[in-house]
């Protein structure tokens, strides 16, 4: 996770884990294709699922402005599937 803050030319590079809580005026996320979020091991039980679910949920959250979410052509994680439905709803 890559974020961008008000102080003009500072990046704070973040885990998933510890951006719980925080804002920023722009997030990156990469790595967010099928195969990477969720993982193999997250799929082994419907806990691991619930908990790398809403992992990624707290990635989404704390942009103030822009979210940008980088993945495989073709191939984004089910979760960013269920985010664009859920945006042409409103």
């Amino acid at each position: 996770m890559l974020a961008g803050s008000k102080v003009a030319g500072r990046v704070t590079l973040s885990t998933l884990h510890s951006a719980k809580g925080r804002e920023f005026d722009a997030v990156i996320l990469f790595g967010m294709s099928g195969e990477d979020i969720p993982t193999w091991r997250d799929k082994q039980s419907p806990s691991a699922l619930r908990e790398a679910r809403r992992l990624f949920y707290v990635g989404v959250t704390p942009p103030r402005k822009e979210l940008m979410i980088v993945y495989s052509q073709g191939n984004p994680s089910p979760w960013i599937v269920e985010l664009y439905k859920r945006s042409q709803q409103v």
